[in-house]
Order: C-alpha cells, then sequence, then structure tokens
C-alpha cells in the first residue's frame, strides 16, 4: 500500500478489477461498463459524504 501510505493527505485506492483475468479485461475495456464502474464510485462517495455529515467537499 505504498501509493496510499505516501500521500500528506487521506486516499484511497480503488482497484476495479484485474487485466490479468479474461472477464475483468473485457469489462474494463468496454466504455459501458467503464460508465458504470465510475457512476458506482461516484454513489459511493456522495453516500459517504451524506452518511458522514460532511457539509462540503
Amino acid at each position: 500500500m505504498w501509493t496510499t501510505k505516501q500521500q500528506d493527505f487521506p486516499s484511497v485506492l480503488i482497484e476495479m478489477g484485474f487485466v490479468s483475468n479474461y472477464e475483468d479485461a473485457m469489462a474494463l475495456a468496454n466504455s459501458t461498463d467503464q460508465d458504470g464502474i465510475a457512476q458506482a464510485i461516484v454513489d459511493g462517495i456522495k453516500e459517504y459524504v451524506t452518511r458522514s455529515g460532511v457539509s462540503s467537499y
């Protein structure tokens, strides 16, 4: 987790699949699946902000 520990601010590493896995690689290369993955990340951030009571971000 060197990537997240070397930051001066809170960070998150999100792994959405593995290119060594055929099904993951196909999903990651598909623009519709990419949009779904991006939307899921946005939805998760919005839910976190709502639940945590953060007033601005």
